[in-house]
């Protein structure tokens, strides 16, 4: 499953994933842009942390075309990972993406937090 929520005061999106294939995946883009709340501008966390990503390298570089064609994002991203191959994944993902927005990859909410400029343990109550 896959969840979202959009701070506009803090200019942040926060997503977390428990689980997911591909074609979720995009498809959970695409209802993260379509919120009245959506901004390119916002930077963002995807949570990855509890995820159970099932599928390949080449899709999560198919996944990452889809952002850089559909301009999904001009900000800074945080990817939270806690698993091998969730990292493996996002890494993947992040040399796609990088031509449009930054991301980097991390263990840790603070790491996020220090990246993203924002006290996340205070915007986010997981």
């Amino acid at each position: 499953m896959n969840f979202f929520k959009i701070y506009p005061e803090h200019r942040f999106i926060h997503s977390w994933t428990t689980g997911s294939d591909s074609g979720s995946l995009l498809e959970f883009y695409k209802e993260v842009a379509a919120h009245s709340d959506f901004s390119k501008d916002f930077v963002g966390l995807a949570d990855m942390r509890d995820a159970s990503l099932d599928f390949s390298p080449e899709q999560a570089m198919s996944i990452g075309r889809f952002v850089v064609d559909s301009d999904y994002s001009h900000s800074r991203w945080v990817f939270l990972v806690s698993e091998p191959a969730a990292t493996a994944l996002s890494l993947v993902y992040q040399n796609i993406v990088m031509e449009k927005h930054e991301i980097f990859v991390v263990s840790t909410l603070e790491a996020a937090s220090e990246y993203l400029e924002l006290d996340l343990k205070t915007i986010i109550k997981n």
